[in-house]
């Protein structure tokens, strides 16, 4: 499914499968966090890793329940990296904003996943 979006912090090639194959299938509910998220953390935030189709999902390791996947249902995750600020400083940020009952930062590569997941009853949040 390739769907034309762009918001005020989006383009659709930044959120779009990274493989070429232009599935773009997101959560409204999540997009609109997402949203509001970049324009808080006064930092620039590239998306490194938006939504997935399931064979590209497993070539970059993704767990097969991941909340990237696009494909058959709506895509509730992203992984960003901030651009002029300190990580850490967008990850302490976005455990107190609340919006994401997922958040991690990936230290070594520098990146932190922003994800919603609607059947898990407890907030998660790690450094790996």
């Amino acid at each position: 499914m390739t769907v034309i979006l762009r918001t005020k912090n989006f383009q659709g090639h930044e959120l779009k499968c990274k493989c070429g194959c232009g599935l773009l299938n997101y959560d409204n509910f999540f997009l609109m966090k997402l949203e509001v998220f970049r324009d808080l953390p006064g930092s620039r935030l590239e998306v490194t890793s938006g939504c997935r189709c399931i064979k590209h999902n497993k070539t970059v390791g993704g767990k097969p329940s991941s909340l990237h996947i696009a494909e058959g249902k709506t895509a509730m995750a992203a992984d960003v990296a901030p651009l002029d600020v300190n990580p850490q400083k967008i990850f302490i940020f976005a455990v107190k904003a609340g919006f994401f009952n997922e958040v991690i930062w990936y230290r070594k590569m520098n990146f932190i996943h922003l994800g919603i997941d609607r059947n898990q009853k407890e907030v998660y949040y790690d450094i790996i």
